[in-house]
């Protein structure tokens, strides 16, 4: 149901259908037998492979030999020829995967995928497009500071930059810090409002742990991150 749901409110700018994913898949396989002579492609492959060992470790489906190992690949190995101007960004794992489990169809997570990175603010991170990504940050500080100014203080004071913990949260849509459940609903209220609900996220997860926010700056970074 819930897949369904966020296929309908992602939509399909992209223009993406099964004839499609499947001659990306064709590219994939050629690339992967002629990986020598692609750097690109090459690089791009070592770090997803490198990245599914690492997401939702806690449920290990993306190991290899496991059951969702090679659709999430694909899935990744094709955005990255899909979209060559992105190609492959740590953090894309979380977010295909949670795609895929939610759907459980390859083709369909695909599908959500490819439009959810075109999607204005979630592109603009994941393009490093960082004047945009840094004018997201000077905001969430000014709203931190409105709404929250205990904490806002406490990160003045020990010159604590949110670009430290931020960029993580956003380009996994908090799917790397939040169980499963919860990053889902956080989702579906994000693709119904739209890139402004995550700067709210952004700042009640800062609000929830500001309660047990210490004053010690080593502390405050491992809580954030």
């Amino acid at each position: 149901m819930r897949g369904e749901v966020w296929e309908s409110l992602i939509g399909n700018e992209q223009r993406v259908n099964l004839n499609l994913y499947k001659a990306l898949l064709v590219r994939v396989r050629l690339a992967e037998g002629n990986i020598q002579h692609d750097q690109g492609f090459k690089n791009n492959l070592k770090v997803i492979e490198e990245d599914l060992m690492r997401t939702f470790t806690e449920l290990k489906y993306f190991r290899p030999g496991m059951k969702l190992y090679q659709p999430l690949k694909n899935i990744l190995a094709a955005f990255s020829v899909f979209r060559p101007d992105l190609g492959y960004v740590q953090g894309m794992s979380f977010v295909a995967g949670s795609l895929l489990m939610h759907t459980g169809d390859e083709f369909l997570g695909f599908k959500l995928f490819a439009n959810m990175m075109g999607k204005t603010l979630i592109y603009t991170f994941y393009s490093f497009d960082m004047p945009k990504v840094n004018i997201f940050f000077h905001i969430f500080m000014k709203l931190l500071q409105e709404k929250n100014p205990k904490l806002g203080s406490i990160f003045v004071e020990y010159q604590i930059q949110p670009s430290v913990f931020l960029f993580e949260w956003v380009v996994a849509l908090f799917s790397n810090i939040l169980p499963l459940e919860s990053s889902a609903r956080i989702w579906d209220n994000y693709f119904f409002y739209g890139d402004e609900f995550l700067m709210k996220v952004c700042l009640g997860i800062c609000a929830c742990l500001e309660k047990i926010c210490t004053e010690n700056f080593e502390m405050i970074i491992v809580l954030f991150k």
